[in-house]
């Protein structure tokens, strides 16, 4: 599976949890004149896992392509590992 695929996957699983979300409180605020707390319980945790996909994603991606972004411990030892190359060449 492609890069681009996994992320169409993750974002329209996020996108589609979401407006299942939105559909079922529409749905229950219709029929019973008032929103349950179960399905405001599955919205909650809907935005949760689209936060969580988004975020995650957007974090990963930004540290992967800009290792400037990196942790100053990584720095460190990215810095002494060439470091220590140079002394051997």
């Amino acid at each position: 599976m492609t890069e681009n695929m996994k992320d169409w996957v993750q974002y329209g699983t996020a996108v589609g949890m979401v407006a299942t979300g939105c559909v079922l409180s529409v749905m229950s605020f219709v029929t019973l004149h008032a929103v349950h707390h179960t399905v405001l319980a599955f919205v909650g945790e809907a935005i949760s896992f689209a936060g969580a996909v988004f975020g995650i994603s957007l974090y990963a991606r930004s540290k992967l392509r800009h290792p400037e972004n990196a942790s100053p411990e990584r720095k460190d030892k990215r810095t002494r590992e060439t470091e220590n190359r140079d002394e051997k060449d």
